[in-house]
């Protein structure tokens, strides 16, 4: 790439993000200012007005960001397999950057862009923004593929939402000392962990996550506390990293904790007013928001986001599998099965899986090929971001804020490998 074409991809880069960032911030003022809208939510929850403004904002932001994606997702059925593949090579990359953050909760290196735990999503999510992680090798490949030929019962599918779960919930889950953090694993990193012996890393220390936690911790009782009201703060009670380590060592004491902790909120459930609970996921009230308050541009965008993601619903996936065996280049056979349903789903993902698998050597090859070239590997593929940078910079701003309020340096190097505590 040129120096003017660089230049002209970075200003369009930060165009969109500055764009993106406008959408967002102006969407959470006006919901939580505007008289419309304060009539609107007036009888909902104020703790899930909360959340929920937040999240609606980030949702249109990526209406916006990801409107010619949705428009055009069905010109891209064309690159389905190769799409399919670049995911699988991000399974095998996220093993990779999983790895890498076992190693930096432990605190045995520091790496560059990396601030706290949850950057690593960011890189998870998105291969080309890490230059840490070595890229990937034909054993690594191989080993996959021996992964994917084991026997369904032992394999099947991992979900995405278990690689997210893996990056942001294991080590969270061992600083609190749960007992069932393991199975936030996905059966893949287990595999390469067998073929590579890399076990050992998953019982690392957890130092920079416990400290995260622990500013967490303090947010939530010297600063979020004090925005509540006054009877919230009065029957608002906090169990401290240190208790609740405390209380997972010991079964009766946890047991007799959660009795009576459902105690209190059986009795503070008593007092509360009845609020109806509002909710993103509520498609009626989702209609309604969105024809009421956005303009013509917007709901058109968000008409096409639900279509694109209604396409993964149970009700309309027999569709999408029909038009992938109707695209087929090639006769497909269909074994007979009381339910038809069953029996198309059956024969699609034979054949996508036959399709996958046949292709992944190729793109392989055409990732290594452009590693060796020291160019950048186009990872991107349809997959859209989930609203993970809504996460990570909220974990920021807690920590910021404690760090100020203790009169400390606003800044992360508290976490760098020279400024931990010595084990």
């Amino acid at each position: 790439m040129s120096d003017n074409h660089a230049e002209e991809y970075n200003r369009k880069q930060v165009e969109e993000s500055e764009a993106a960032d406008k959408i967002y911030r102006e969407t959470i003022k006006a919901l939580q200012t505007e008289e419309r809208f304060v009539n609107f939510f007036k009888n909902y929850n104020a703790q899930s007005v909360e959340g929920f403004i937040k999240y609606y904002a980030s949702q249109k932001t990526n209406w916006y960001k990801y409107g010619n994606t949705f428009y055009n997702y069905r010109q891209s059925k064309k690159n389905v397999w190769r799409n399919s593949c670049i995911e699988m090579l991000k399974e095998i990359f996220s093993k990779k950057v999983f790895d890498l953050k076992c190693r930096w909760v432990a605190g045995e290196m520091d790496l560059p862009g990396i601030e706290t735990s949850y950057d690593f999503y960011r890189w998870e999510k998105n291969p080309a923004l890490c230059e840490a992680v070595e890229p990937i090798t034909p054993k690594e490949l191989g080993c996959y593929l021996s992964y994917l030929d084991l026997p369904e019962e032992a394999a099947e599918e991992e979900s995405r939402s278990s690689l997210y779960r893996a990056f942001v919930q294991y080590h969270h889950d061992r600083a609190y000392a749960w007992e069932d953090s393991h199975e936030m694993i996905p059966r893949w990193f287990h595999y390469y962990d067998r073929h590579f012996g890399t076990a050992p890393l998953l019982l690392l220390p957890v130092t920079r996550v416990e400290i995260e936690e622990d500013y967490k911790e303090i947010w939530s009782i010297e600063i979020h506390q004090k925005t509540l009201p006054e009877e919230q703060r009065k029957n608002h009670y906090y169990v401290t990293r240190q208790q609740r380590v405390e209380l997972n060592r010991n079964p009766e004491k946890r047991k007799a904790h959660q009795e009576e902790q459902n105690r209190k909120w059986k009795e503070e459930e008593k007092k509360r007013p009845k609020y109806e609970h509002i909710s993103v996921h509520d498609r009626k009230k989702m209609d309604e928001l969105v024809s009421l308050i956005e303009t013509p541009e917007v709901r058109d965008w968000y008409r096409a986001s639900r279509d694109w993601y209604e396409r993964g619903r149970g009700e309309d996936r027999i569709f999408s599998e029909l038009i992938g065996l109707k695209d087929a280049k090639e006769f497909i056979s269909i074994e007979s099965n009381d339910d038809y349903r069953e029996a198309i789903k059956n024969a699609y993902e034979g054949y996508a899986d036959r399709m996958k698998r046949e292709t992944l050597p190729f793109v392989f090859e055409e990732y290594r090929e452009t590693v060796m070239s020291k160019k950048a590997f186009n990872w991107k593929t349809n997959d859209l971001d989930s609203g993970s940078d809504m996460v990570t910079n909220t974990l920021k701003e807690h920590i910021l804020a404690v760090r100020k309020l203790k009169g400390q340096p606003e800044n992360f190097d508290f976490l760098k490998k020279e400024n931990l505590p010595k084990n």
